[in-house]
C-alpha cells in the first residue's frame, strides 16, 4: 500500500522543483523585455505603481546581491530535489551551502550590501539564514525520523522570509 502522505509530498516536491528550477535558471541580467510585447508594457506600467521600498546599491553591489539571491533560490531548488530523492543529509548540506548563516554576501563576499540595506530588509535576510540553519537541522533529523511534514514546515519558514522581503523591498542600481 502506498503511503498517501509520501505520495502527496512527492507530487508537491516535483511541482515545486519545476517552478523553482525554471526561475533559478533565468539570467535576469540578459533579460530582454521587448520580447514580451504587451506584457512588457504592462509590467513597466505596474512598476510605476510599485509601493515597495526602493533600495539603491552601487552597480557592483547590486549585481552581486542579485547573484546571491539566485544562489539562495538554487539552494531551495537543490534542497527540494534532494528531499524528493530521499537524500536528507545532502539536502541539509545544500541548505547550509546555499542559504545558511555562513553564506557570504556582497561584492566579492565581503557583506558590502549590508551597508545599503534598511534594517527591516536585514532582519528578513537574517531570518531567512536562520530558518535555513533550522531547515538543515530538520533535514538531518529526517534522516532518522522520516518526518517530511517537519521538512515542509521548515522550508516554509525559509521561503516566507524570501517572500516577505521581496514583497517589501525592490532593488535598483545607483546611476
Amino acid at each position: 500500500m502506498v503511503d498517501r502522505s509520501k505520495l502527496v509530498a512527492g507530487v508537491f516536491v516535483a511541482g515545486s522543483l519545476i517552478a523553482v528550477g525554471t526561475f533559478a535558471a533565468m539570467d535576469h541580467s540578459k533579460h530582454d523585455p521587448s520580447m514580451h510585447g504587451d506584457h512588457a508594457a504592462m509590467m513597466q506600467q505596474k512598476s510605476v505603481e510599485d509601493k515597495r521600498e526602493l533600495v539603491l546599491y552601487p552597480r557592483p553591489v547590486y549585481e552581486s546581491t542579485l547573484r546571491n539571491m539566485r544562489e539562495h533560490l538554487r539552494g531551495v531548488s537543490q534542497v527540494q530535489r534532494l528531499v524528493g530523492e530521499g537524500r536528507y543529509t545532502e539536502a541539509a548540506e545544500a541548505a547550509e551551502r546555499g542559504m545558511g548563516m555562513g553564506h557570504n554576501h556582497g561584492h566579492e563576499g565581503n557583506a558590502s550590501e549590508h551597508q545599503f540595506m534598511p534594517p527591516g530588509m536585514m532582519s528578513l535576510g537574517r531570518g531567512m539564514h536562520m530558518a535555513a540553519a533550522e531547515l538543515a537541522t530538520t533535514l538531518r533529523d529526517t534522516e532518522v525520523t522520516d518526518d517530511l511534514q517537519a521538512v515542509f514546515v521548515a522550508m516554509g519558514k525559509v521561503t516566507a522570509n524570501c517572500v516577505a522581503c521581496h514583497d517589501a523591498y525592490r532593488l535598483q542600481p545607483m546611476e
